[in-house]
């Protein structure tokens, strides 16, 4: 009986650190920037707005704690007001969402939210949706699906604007993965945010330290 012990116990801790092992491994590949092939120089290029992670589970009004953001109303309103000026200018708007896979290191990686196929993942219904160019992906890096890629070259898209979130993380990863292909990367101030304000500032130094240029809406109108 005592060895039968023994041997359940020693399982459960083999079968532990494999656990341990494979979440480890599925949150350095969650938060690494990805790279690929540098864009082509397009004769005609255009410009596109990447709207990031607004969805339900992080911003919505039955979101779990430490969500909903806060100020998530006027955030989305901004955010709204720079789709409607993208529109404007003719720019492509697209929309990129995050889903987990229900397994048991995603599920462990997300605490449980965004669970593909969970109404949580779906973009938060004060959201501006004007186009049906949507694309979901797996890692904080938005370029880690590549239809996007596939996307942008069909449309000779070499400039692109992000609003969304997480600032620190699915905004920055995904700004990186575009400066790693030679995509002109600006972030909009105004239409991003964070769980933790009071970092912002070291953030937007963050951006400027690696070349992501950062604007305002305003700005943005001013743009060409």
């Amino acid at each position: 009986m005592r060895l039968k012990k023994i041997k359940i116990k020693l399982f459960v801790e083999i079968f532990s650190s494999l656990i341990s092992i494979a979440l480890l491994f599925r949150i350095a590949l969650y938060l690494l920037p990805t790279h690929g092939e540098k864009i082509a120089n397009y004769k005609n290029p255009n410009s596109a707005l990447l709207v990031i992670d607004i969805q339900e589970d992080l911003t919505g009004k039955h979101a779990k704690s430490p969500y909903p953001y806060s100020n998530s109303e006027v955030f989305i309103d901004n955010v709204n007001s720079i789709i409607d000026i993208a529109l404007e200018k003719k720019y492509k708007v697209i929309y990129i969402r995050q889903e987990f896979k229900n397994g048991l290191t995603d599920i462990l990686l997300s605490k449980g939210i965004l669970i593909s196929g969970h109404a949580g993942t779906q973009f938060d219904s004060r959201l501006k949706l004007k186009s049906q160019n949507i694309f979901s992906k797996r890692q904080s890096d938005a370029f880690s699906n590549l239809e996007l890629e596939k996307f942008l070259e069909k449309n000779q898209i070499n400039n692109l604007y992000i609003v969304g979130l997480d600032a620190n993380t699915c905004v920055y990863k995904t700004a990186k993965g575009g400066l790693n292909r030679n995509y002109k990367i600006t972030v909009i101030e105004n239409g991003v945010i964070t769980l933790d304000m009071n970092k912002m500032n070291s953030i937007i130094k963050k951006y400027k330290k690696n070349n992501i240029s950062v604007i305002n809406s305003i700005d943005f109108i001013n743009s060409n």
